[in-house]
């Protein structure tokens, strides 16, 4: 599969792609692209090429007076979902959303979008409202991501590390393997002061951690919960650590990562620049990876 190819709207013709897209899944909505000229000096506005052909956009919006979460919306248009297209842009979008601020995201979807409305339930979205707008017949459904992101607790380390061994054991490793790596995937409760997690129906799903002091750091725990993982928990905990990290002054972090989570950085940005010895399986190598900020 191409490349998919993700850009903001700066110019005239990305905001006609991006028009193009919209009208085309919101026809009870159609704007013009003077209208998405606006929209982008408030929002975050994106097109998405796969090669040279449009196959959708996205929004990411920042709380207003309307709602305290940021909004992520991702549209595919129908000639080609259904080849994680979708999944790919969306994801993009949360790694936007910790930027605009905000308790939460959310997400917007026409109710006579059927696959719209399956893909965001199947993404852990659960729905709070509907809404009609003057002059519509079709209304909108308003869709959250029931996780909220907080500083760790001191008493929830033992909590953690336990989430962390199971989130290792996901990817197929043996019990002599997760007992090797059980010290090293240990937090103690000083470890949590640089500690986020993400917690979802009051239960901790995931968290990230980060180390050192700036201007170069390291990104040194990030693990989710198998149950929630799929949910795009991960991408909100990466984006929050590297938006923490970029307003205390840190340029670049480190990560020494499972080989098994390699791609999931190097979909964020991440770039491999060596490898590092395991600390708990003698002569095992990891991927070494920057993370420009």
């Amino acid at each position: 599969m191409s490349e998919l190819r993700i850009e903001r709207v700066v110019t005239l013709q990305q905001a006609r792609d991006w028009q193009l897209v919209h009208n085309t899944i919101i026809p009870t909505h159609l704007l013009s692209v003077l209208q998405v000229h606006e929209r982008a000096k408030v929002n975050r506005l994106f097109t998405a090429h796969l090669g040279d052909t449009l196959v959708g956009c996205s929004t990411v919006r920042p709380p207003d007076e309307d709602t305290t979460r940021a909004t992520v919306i991702a549209r595919i248009l129908p000639a080609h979902r259904r080849q994680g297209l979708g999944t790919r842009l969306h994801r993009h979008g949360l790694d936007q959303a910790p930027f605009l601020g905000g308790d939460g995201i959310e997400t917007c979807v026409l109710a006579s979008n059927e696959e719209g409305i399956a893909f965001a339930l199947a993404a852990g979205y659960v729905e709070t409202e509907r809404y009609l707008l003057p002059g519509d017949t079709v209304p909108y459904v308003v869709l959250a991501l029931p996780q909220l992101l907080r500083p760790a607790r001191p008493e929830e380390a033992g909590e953690l590390s336990a989430l962390a061994l199971r989130s290792k054991a996901h990817r197929g490793y043996d019990e002599t393997f997760l007992a090797a790596c059980r010290e090293e995937l240990t937090l103690r409760p000083e470890d949590t002061s640089r500690t986020v997690v993400a917690e979802q129906d009051g239960r901790v799903v995931g968290f990230v951690t980060l180390a050192g002091e700036p201007p170069v750091g390291e990104l040194a725990m990030l693990f989710v919960d198998p149950p929630a993982i799929g949910r795009g928990i991960g991408s909100l905990l990466h984006a929050r650590a590297t938006a923490t990290a970029t307003l205390e002054g840190f340029t670049r972090l480190t990560v020494t990562a499972d080989p098994h989570a390699e791609a999931f950085y190097l979909a964020r940005g991440a770039r491999r620049t060596g490898s590092e010895p395991s600390g708990s399986i003698p002569g095992r190598e990891l991927p070494l990876l920057t993370i420009d900020l």
